[in-house]
């Protein structure tokens, strides 16, 4: 669990979700996590003027990667099955 900030999701639009990076001390909202589509995974995206330390950001990036993680397992998308030809019976490669 982080020392210094928390993670509160917030209301967001569509299929992924949104969280505030909040200080612990004084509830300061000093950053926020949202899906990337050109990064295709979540993303910081910091408040400005913030500083951030090394035990922070790997506070923030191991959040990144699990709600990565979790966004793309939850699109898995169910294996192929396979077409059966009506005149030879047999099935044919998924594409």
């Amino acid at each position: 669990m982080p020392k210094w900030i928390v993670f509160v999701e917030v209301p967001a639009p569509g299929v992924t979700k949104r969280w505030e990076i909040r200080t612990t001390q004084g509830d300061i909202v000093i950053g926020l996590v949202s899906w990337s589509n050109g990064w295709r995974r979540y993303v910081l995206r910091p408040g400005y003027p913030t500083e951030w330390e090394q035990d922070c950001l790997r506070d923030v990036a191991d959040f990144l990667e699990a709600r990565t993680r979790e966004h793309k397992a939850s699109r898995v998308t169910p294996p192929c099955r396979h077409l059966h030809s009506r005149v030879t019976g047999e099935a044919s490669p998924c594409p």
